[in-house]
Protein backbone atom coordinates (compact mmCIF):
# COMPACT_ATOMS: atom_id res chain seq x y z
CA UNK A 1 0.00 0.00 0.00
CA UNK A 2 1.32 3.27 -1.14
CA UNK A 3 1.44 6.10 1.12
CA UNK A 4 -0.97 9.67 0.17
CA UNK A 5 0.90 12.54 0.51
CA UNK A 6 -0.34 16.21 0.49
CA UNK A 7 1.71 19.13 0.10
CA UNK A 8 -0.64 20.58 2.69
CA UNK A 9 -0.10 17.84 5.45
CA UNK A 10 3.03 19.95 7.07
CA UNK A 11 1.24 23.33 7.45
CA UNK A 12 -1.96 21.93 8.62
CA UNK A 13 -0.32 20.33 11.61
CA UNK A 14 1.94 23.37 12.31
CA UNK A 15 -0.85 25.68 12.61
CA UNK A 16 -3.04 23.26 14.78
CA UNK A 17 0.40 22.45 16.95
CA UNK A 18 0.89 26.48 17.23
CA UNK A 19 -2.80 26.92 17.90
CA UNK A 20 -2.67 24.39 21.08
CA UNK A 21 0.51 25.55 22.22
CA UNK A 22 0.96 26.14 26.18
CA UNK A 23 3.60 27.12 28.68
CA UNK A 24 4.34 26.69 32.32
CA UNK A 25 4.36 29.42 34.66
CA UNK A 26 4.12 30.00 38.57
CA UNK A 27 0.60 28.75 38.32
CA UNK A 28 1.49 25.63 36.74
CA UNK A 29 0.33 25.03 32.97
CA UNK A 30 -1.67 28.05 31.02
CA UNK A 31 -2.43 28.65 27.49
CA UNK A 32 0.48 30.26 25.18
CA UNK A 33 -2.70 32.07 23.60
CA UNK A 34 -4.99 33.32 27.19
CA UNK A 35 -4.33 37.02 26.57
CA UNK A 36 -5.10 36.93 23.12
CA UNK A 37 -7.42 33.85 22.25
CA UNK A 38 -8.75 35.51 19.05
CA UNK A 39 -4.96 34.30 17.58
CA UNK A 40 -5.75 31.14 18.37
CA UNK A 41 -9.22 31.09 16.71
CA UNK A 42 -7.67 32.26 13.51
CA UNK A 43 -5.13 29.57 13.66
CA UNK A 44 -7.38 26.67 14.50
CA UNK A 45 -9.67 28.21 11.59
CA UNK A 46 -7.02 28.16 9.22
CA UNK A 47 -5.30 24.67 10.25
CA UNK A 48 -9.25 23.32 10.16
CA UNK A 49 -9.93 24.70 6.45
CA UNK A 50 -6.01 23.02 5.67
CA UNK A 51 -7.52 19.81 7.04
CA UNK A 52 -10.57 19.53 4.86
CA UNK A 53 -8.57 20.02 1.54
CA UNK A 54 -5.81 17.79 2.52
CA UNK A 55 -8.66 15.16 3.67
CA UNK A 56 -10.53 16.46 -0.33
CA UNK A 57 -6.92 15.59 -1.93
CA UNK A 58 -5.95 12.20 -0.31
CA UNK A 59 -9.75 10.85 -1.06
CA UNK A 60 -9.62 12.68 -4.60
CA UNK A 61 -5.87 10.37 -5.16
CA UNK A 62 -7.27 7.23 -3.76
CA UNK A 63 -10.40 7.42 -5.93
CA UNK A 64 -8.32 8.14 -9.21
CA UNK A 65 -6.05 5.02 -8.06
CA UNK A 66 -8.80 2.48 -7.61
Amino acid sequence: MAALRSPLFSPAVLLLGIAAMFTFDGNGISSFWADQPQGALVLLAVSMGLWVLVLRTVRKVRNVKD
